[in-house]
């Protein structure tokens, strides 16, 4: 499944590289953003079958958490524009430059990126906010509180878990 739409999704890039209209520019990148969109979903599900059989295993790697977060807000920035829906990005660090972990970026990319699509989607008018916090960092460990707060309908109460954590090396 992946293959052909990673097909799709390259040769759109390509075509966002040549000499196109306002119009045509405008349907490429929606293009791209529905190409990357259903990817994600894609992934999504692969990686669901993964949990189900317990064979998803974490990458450790090193990653920037600001640009991993950023990175998930730009994959679905024309979304919320297209609803006339801001996003607004708040990252707050005990330092005032970039911070850097060791994990799975990608997971925390993907889990960024499904808390913002629910959001968008649910979400008629107003903003979401993403707010990414540094809680607590020793040598080996840190842990990051990510939340997502929108102007949409809401989940009930009896639907919300308490919290969810995450931690990084």
């Amino acid at each position: 499944m992946r293959t052909p739409l990673n097909g799709v999704i390259a040769v759109n890039q390509l075509l966002l590289q040549t000499p196109l209209n306002a119009e045509q520019r405008e349907l490429a990148e929606l293009n791209q953003t529905s190409a990357d969109s259903l990817l994600s979903l894609i992934n999504d599900i692969l990686d669901l079958t993964r949990v189900e059989s317990g064979k998803l295993e974490l990458e450790y790697f090193d990653f920037d958490i600001r640009n991993t977060v950023e990175d998930a807000i730009d994959s679905i920035i024309m979304a919320a524009s297209s609803k006339g829906i801001e996003v607004v990005c708040t990252i707050n660090t005990t330092s005032p430059d970039m911070f850097r972990a060791r994990g799975d970026g990608d997971r925390l990319k993907q889990v960024v990126l499904n808390l913002l699509s629910n959001a968008i989607k649910f979400t008629q008018s107003g903003e979401v906010e993403v707010r990414a916090e540094l809680k607590s960092e020793t040598a080996t460990h840190l842990v990051l509180k990510v939340c997502v707060r929108d102007t949409g309908i809401g989940i009930p109460l009896e639907a919300q878990s308490s919290s969810s954590a995450a931690s990084l090396r």
